[in-house]
């Protein structure tokens, strides 16, 4: 689907294989990424950093409220503004896109759940 809307996952677009996995959702004895950054390919130059913030303690998660079993995702992006009188580019000059590093769910690391998937 990102590919056929011209659109790129910022998620593990800026780590490097030896980071932990950033886990979005992280419950009890499971652990996986299931909400995803997405951006236009013509936008990812303006992409910084993108990462999740791990909170190991379900007493750590946001309060007061509700808990969440879900990690906070963080991106920075660079905005320039544009100048009245500048005529906007009809090329799009794409950066060399960084290779995106591929996390698997911890189901999938357990033999009798890796059946059932």
């Amino acid at each position: 689907m990102p590919n056929t809307t011209s659109f790129l996952i910022l998620n593990g677009r800026f780590e490097t294989p030896d980071d932990p996995i950033p886990y979005t959702l992280q419950r009890q004895d499971e652990a996986t990424i299931n909400d995803y950054n997405l951006i236009a390919k013509q936008h990812f130059s303006k992409a910084k950093t993108c990462y999740v913030i791990p909170r190991p303690s379900r007493a750590l998660r946001s309060q007061p409220g509700p808990p969440t079993d879900h990690n906070p995702v963080v991106l920075h992006f660079s905005l320039s503004s544009k100048s009245g009188n500048q005529a906007p580019s009809a090329t799009v000059v794409l950066p060399e896109l960084p290779t995106r590093t591929q996390f698997h769910s911890s189901k999938l690391k357990d033999p009798v759940m890796r059946k059932k998937i």
